[in-house]
């Protein structure tokens, strides 16, 4: 901060630039000259000691050199100047205030044009939505609902990877079910989901070991995924007990009801059957969690 101040010195009025940084050294390090004279023959050697005379119509300026030779203040005098210049800005009437608020008078009910200091919002203001949604309770779409689920991480981040499959999970108007199986149960596999049904052969380009991997993750992903809805009331009634599904890799599942619990096993694989432990809905499909995937590595 920069702060000036006018004093009267040498017969000639000048302003003072003190930086409040160097408080303590009390030197003075601009002076500006506001109104300069003629020198007249009788200034004292201690004035014309600093003093550079140019012309009888030009102002005198004092040396920054040997300015602390003509003027230092002392630090109770700065301290004051200071204090005078912010003091002003920083005042505030406790009384007044205690004396205020001790009289319970509320702000909104001064009278005439006094404004009050909080104005309480109209509340018959309703709240903008965009057009075509809705007010969220949860995760809406199946992005949302597939990574906010820790208990199926792993699936998860091979759906992020998938471009094709996470462009459908956030498609509002296609409906996808998703059988998504849990951290544990894909640690039982024998082989990583990106290493089959394709071997990795080490002895192949880059790039084509890039396309084996991800031609596998993905169809471990849609192993796990069919388009459509999961037929629950039928599957709830006396008559079914069973749907067959089809995955979008075209693989064939089914999903039972077994007195309130489900289980899904695919039919062109393990005969195994898997429990569903959750169903989470959303609004472009459903995640039913099982604790296995329902594909796996053919033994060699």
């Amino acid at each position: 901060m920069f702060i000036k101040i006018r004093v009267e010195s040498l017969s000639r009025p000048a302003s003072i630039g003190i930086q409040r940084s160097e408080l303590l050294s009390v030197h003075v390090i601009s002076w500006v000259i506001r109104a300069a004279k003629p020198l007249t023959g009788n200034e004292s050697p201690r004035q014309l000691k600093s003093v550079t005379h140019f012309t009888p119509d030009q102002h005198h300026i004092i040396s920054k050199t040997r300015q602390s030779t003509i003027m230092k203040l002392t630090v109770a005098t700065l301290i004051t100047i200071l204090a005078s210049t912010t003091a002003a800005k920083n005042v505030f009437d406790l009384s007044g205030l205690k004396a205020e608020l001790s009289s319970g008078k509320k702000k909104r009910d001064l009278p005439g044009d006094q404004a009050p200091l909080f104005q309480e919002p109209p509340s018959n203001i309703p709240i903008y939505i965009p057009e075509g949604e809705e007010p969220q309770r949860g995760p809406t779409l199946l992005t949302s609902g597939i990574n906010t689920n820790r208990a199926i991480s792993v699936f998860a981040g091979y759906v992020r990877d998938d471009v094709a499959v996470s462009q459908l999970c956030n498609d509002r108007k296609k409906q996808t079910v998703v059988f998504a199986p849990s951290d544990a149960g894909i640690e039982t596999l024998n082989l990583k989901p990106w290493q089959f049904p394709t071997p990795v052969d080490d002895s192949k380009s880059e790039e084509e070991i890039a396309a084996t991997i991800a031609s596998n993750a993905d169809d471990f992903v849609k192993s796990h995924m069919i388009d459509g809805t999961v037929p629950f009331e039928a599957l709830d009634s006396d008559n079914q007990k069973g749907a067959l599904l089809e995955t979008l890799n075209g693989k064939r599942i089914k999903l039972v009801n077994d007195d309130g619990d489900y289980y899904v096993n695919a039919v062109d694989g393990s005969n195994e059957w898997l429990k569903v432990e959750s169903v989470t809905n959303v609004d472009n499909g459903a995640i039913l969690v099982i604790d296995k995937p329902l594909v796996v590595a053919a033994l060699v």
